[in-house]
């Protein structure tokens, strides 16, 4: 019973995006936030985005049928546990795409980071990070170095995947060409 309720919100939210209107955020309504997840946002029916996940909701995600996690954590950072276990446990694919430091978010991670998100194997898919801030960091990088968008567009996707307090520090990489083509 579980299962189809969750269908039916994936639906929704679907529809929603479709629609061009936005899911309420946990900031609007804690209740909203998909599992339970801190700023968790259910971006579309194949892409949830939010802080550290606990066991309990991973395993409540897996049982709904998502596939894969990306981790955004770094290495022993504190609050988070050690979820490959776990992960291997329910038959989840795991990306781990540590950023410890603004310097970590670069074009080539937002590639790492699309690629993944491209296989159908790996969706619906979790990407995560202690607050979501980090995943919200990434995802600007993705659109504009990736999907194209202009930079003020690809802020507004970062937002809406989480970005807050590291938007300085992304804004100066969203230029053309990308830092690491500009010619010598």
């Amino acid at each position: 019973m579980q299962r189809a309720t969750f269908d039916a919100r994936l639906v929704l939210a679907t529809l929603l995006v479709l629609a061009g209107l936005a899911l309420p955020s946990a900031a609007e309504d804690p209740a909203a936030t998909p599992f339970g997840l801190y700023n968790g946002r259910q971006i579309n029916a194949d892409l949830l985005v939010g802080g550290q996940p606990s066991p309990e909701q991973i395993q409540a995600m897996a049982e709904v049928g998502y596939r894969s996690v990306v981790n955004l954590r770094g290495e022993g950072e504190g609050g988070s546990w050690e979820a490959r276990p776990l992960l291997q446990e329910l038959d989840l694919a795991y990306l781990h795409l540590p950023v410890a430091s603004s310097d970590d978010l670069t074009p080539d991670l937002a590639r790492q980071l699309a690629t993944w998100l491209e296989d159908p194997e790996h969706l619906p898919a979790l990407v995560h990070c202690g607050s979501s801030n980090r995943v919200g960091a990434l995802f600007a990088l993705k659109a504009f170095h990736v999907d194209g968008q202009d930079a003020e567009e690809a802020i507004e996707i970062g937002r809406q995947h989480g970005l807050k307090s590291l938007e300085p520090k992304i804004a100066p990489k969203l230029v053309e060409p990308p830092l690491e083509q500009q010619p010598e």
